[in-house]
Protein backbone atom coordinates (compact mmCIF):
# COMPACT_ATOMS: atom_id res chain seq x y z
CA UNK A 1 0.00 0.00 0.00
CA UNK A 2 2.81 2.43 0.83
CA UNK A 3 4.45 1.75 -2.53
CA UNK A 4 1.19 2.68 -4.29
CA UNK A 5 0.86 5.89 -2.27
CA UNK A 6 4.46 6.87 -3.02
CA UNK A 7 3.96 6.13 -6.73
CA UNK A 8 0.83 8.29 -6.79
CA UNK A 9 2.70 11.11 -5.05
CA UNK A 10 5.35 10.94 -7.79
CA UNK A 11 2.59 11.11 -10.40
CA UNK A 12 3.26 7.61 -11.69
CA UNK A 13 0.68 5.38 -13.31
CA UNK A 14 -0.66 3.06 -10.65
CA UNK A 15 -1.64 0.21 -12.94
CA UNK A 16 0.80 -2.11 -14.62
CA UNK A 17 0.68 -1.83 -18.45
CA UNK A 18 -0.92 -5.27 -18.75
CA UNK A 19 -3.68 -4.34 -16.31
CA UNK A 20 -4.24 -0.95 -17.99
CA UNK A 21 -4.58 -2.71 -21.35
CA UNK A 22 -7.26 -5.02 -19.92
CA UNK A 23 -9.11 -2.10 -18.28
CA UNK A 24 -9.11 -0.08 -21.48
CA UNK A 25 -10.26 -3.02 -23.59
CA UNK A 26 -13.24 -3.52 -21.29
CA UNK A 27 -14.17 0.16 -21.31
CA UNK A 28 -13.89 0.55 -25.07
CA UNK A 29 -10.66 2.55 -24.90
CA UNK A 30 -7.72 2.03 -27.16
CA UNK A 31 -4.61 0.33 -25.90
CA UNK A 32 -1.26 2.06 -26.45
CA UNK A 33 -0.17 -0.62 -28.92
CA UNK A 34 -3.26 0.07 -31.05
CA UNK A 35 -2.75 3.81 -31.17
CA UNK A 36 -0.56 5.51 -33.73
CA UNK A 37 0.18 9.14 -32.95
CA UNK A 38 1.70 10.77 -36.01
CA UNK A 39 3.92 13.83 -35.97
CA UNK A 40 1.15 16.09 -37.29
CA UNK A 41 -1.26 14.88 -34.61
CA UNK A 42 0.68 16.03 -31.58
CA UNK A 43 -1.12 17.78 -28.78
CA UNK A 44 -0.97 21.55 -28.42
CA UNK A 45 0.55 22.98 -25.25
CA UNK A 46 -2.96 23.70 -23.92
CA UNK A 47 -4.17 20.17 -24.70
CA UNK A 48 -1.13 18.75 -22.91
CA UNK A 49 -1.86 21.00 -19.94
CA UNK A 50 -5.50 19.86 -19.82
CA UNK A 51 -4.52 16.20 -20.04
CA UNK A 52 -1.89 16.75 -17.36
CA UNK A 53 -4.52 18.12 -14.98
CA UNK A 54 -6.75 15.13 -15.71
CA UNK A 55 -3.87 12.80 -14.90
CA UNK A 56 -3.78 14.47 -11.48
CA UNK A 57 -7.46 13.70 -10.98
CA UNK A 58 -8.96 17.12 -11.73
CA UNK A 59 -12.52 17.33 -13.05
CA UNK A 60 -13.55 19.52 -16.01
CA UNK A 61 -14.80 22.34 -13.80
CA UNK A 62 -11.59 22.36 -11.78
CA UNK A 63 -9.48 22.51 -14.92
CA UNK A 64 -11.67 25.30 -16.31
CA UNK A 65 -11.21 27.33 -13.13
CA UNK A 66 -7.43 26.79 -13.17
CA UNK A 67 -7.19 27.95 -16.79
CA UNK A 68 -9.75 30.73 -16.57
CA UNK A 69 -11.99 29.28 -19.29
CA UNK A 70 -15.43 27.71 -19.42
CA UNK A 71 -16.17 24.05 -18.85
CA UNK A 72 -17.41 23.97 -22.45
CA UNK A 73 -13.91 24.97 -23.61
CA UNK A 74 -12.40 22.09 -21.62
CA UNK A 75 -14.86 19.66 -23.22
CA UNK A 76 -13.83 20.98 -26.64
CA UNK A 77 -10.18 20.33 -25.75
CA UNK A 78 -11.10 16.74 -24.85
CA UNK A 79 -12.84 16.22 -28.17
CA UNK A 80 -9.66 17.30 -29.96
CA UNK A 81 -7.45 15.22 -27.66
CA UNK A 82 -9.54 12.08 -28.20
CA UNK A 83 -9.51 12.56 -31.97
CA UNK A 84 -5.78 13.19 -32.14
CA UNK A 85 -4.88 10.24 -29.93
CA UNK A 86 -7.51 7.89 -31.33
CA UNK A 87 -9.06 7.11 -27.95
CA UNK A 88 -12.53 7.36 -26.45
CA UNK A 89 -11.85 8.00 -22.78
CA UNK A 90 -9.78 10.05 -20.35
CA UNK A 91 -7.95 6.95 -19.19
CA UNK A 92 -7.10 6.03 -22.76
CA UNK A 93 -5.89 9.56 -23.45
CA UNK A 94 -3.65 9.58 -20.40
CA UNK A 95 -2.15 6.17 -21.18
CA UNK A 96 -1.47 7.01 -24.83
CA UNK A 97 -0.08 10.45 -24.00
CA UNK A 98 2.28 8.98 -21.41
CA UNK A 99 3.36 6.14 -23.72
CA UNK A 100 4.16 8.64 -26.48
CA UNK A 101 5.77 11.05 -23.99
CA UNK A 102 3.26 13.80 -24.77
CA UNK A 103 2.82 14.32 -21.04
CA UNK A 104 4.93 13.10 -18.15
CA UNK A 105 3.66 10.71 -15.52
Amino acid sequence: MFRTIRAAARGETLLQPEVMTRVLSRTGGETPAQTNVSDHETLTDKEQEVLGYVSLGDRNIEIALRLGVTEHTIKAHFTKIYNKLGVGSRAGGIVVAIMHKLISN
